[in-house]
């Protein structure tokens, strides 16, 4: 008999809900195709860890660490950054003249 462990099949019914949002945007209007990148790359690290509770494969960790965890940091860290850069495409960052202000 196949069991799943109930805290993975919560996290994965969490991500599904957190998806479709994410998806119905992109399908609309194709923005951000790298935060759908990010959400499906968390998708299938929770898919992998809720399979990984029902049966013993060697491949399914490294598929829940590397493609669940690492791919979806990476990719939301890259979409972070490039809507920080994209709000004021002169920010320098600490020291720039637009935050020193004027001083005399």
């Amino acid at each position: 008999m196949v069991t799943f462990a109930v805290g993975d099949a919560f996290a994965l019914f969490v991500v599904t809900l957190a998806y479709a949002p994410v998806v119905r945007a992109y399908a609309l209007d194709g923005s951000a195709p790298r935060l759908v990148a990010a959400h499906t790359a968390l998708l299938v690290g929770r898919a992998a860890a809720l399979l990984a509770s029902a049966v013993d494969w060697a491949v399914l960790p490294p598929v829940e660490y590397g493609v669940g965890i690492a791919l979806a940091a990476l990719l939301f860290a890259w979409y972070c950054y490039r809507e920080y850069r994209r709000d004021d495409p002169d920010r320098t960052g600490v020291g720039s003249p637009s935050l020193s202000g004027d001083g005399d």
